[in-house]
């Protein structure tokens, strides 16, 4: 995030990671445990986490301890509040509830789902080795896809609200 889009693409804004992905380092192995993690995570230039990282009891003794550097933190914190500033969020005026009807419009959705699905990206489709025959689409004869990965046999809810399709371990058939 620092070195390309800081540092070459002159990117002024902040970087923030989706609910729970600091605490996947964990999960993949990439970090020891969420100190570490959180500390990765910010070095290489992330500047908010919507859950799972980066909370005071964390955050407050790795700095005592070195393991983030004070640098990181005032960093990530000038960056969103630059954009919070900005944004005029500090200046005392609640938002308009009248905004909430155009925010849900017919026409926002449908600029949303194509939003989606133009930058929906699953896999590059290249010949599969020794082949000229593209991976994709898979044929009528495919029956089952393994989910690999240190998520690949869990089921993700998001808040309780709106479960994901299940995944399952590569030891349980799916028809």
């Amino acid at each position: 995030m620092t070195d390309l889009f800081r540092s070459k693409l002159n990117y002024k804004g902040f970087f923030a990671g989706d609910a729970g992905n600091v605490g996947a380092l964990v999960n993949a192995r990439v970090a020891f445990n969420a100190t570490d993690a959180s500390a990765i995570a910010m070095e290489a230039g992330m500047d908010q986490t919507m859950g799972g990282g980066f909370s005071p009891k964390i955050t407050l003794p790795a700095v005592a301890s070195g393991e983030i550097r004070m640098e990181w933190v005032e960093r990530a914190c000038a960056k969103v509040l630059t954009q919070k500033f900005a944004a005029r969020l500090f200046d005392g005026a609640l938002p308009d509830p009248a905004n909430a009807a155009v925010l849900d419009s017919v026409e926002h959705r449908s600029l949303a789902r194509q939003a989606a699905t133009e930058g929906a990206v699953l896999l590059v489709n290249n010949p599969t080795a020794g082949s000229e025959r593209l991976a994709l689409p898979l044929g009528a004869s495919v029956k089952n896809v393994a989910i690999i990965g240190p998520n690949g046999g869990q089921s993700i809810e998001k808040e309780k609200k709106s479960p994901a399709t299940p995944t399952f371990p590569l030891d349980r058939r799916q028809p």
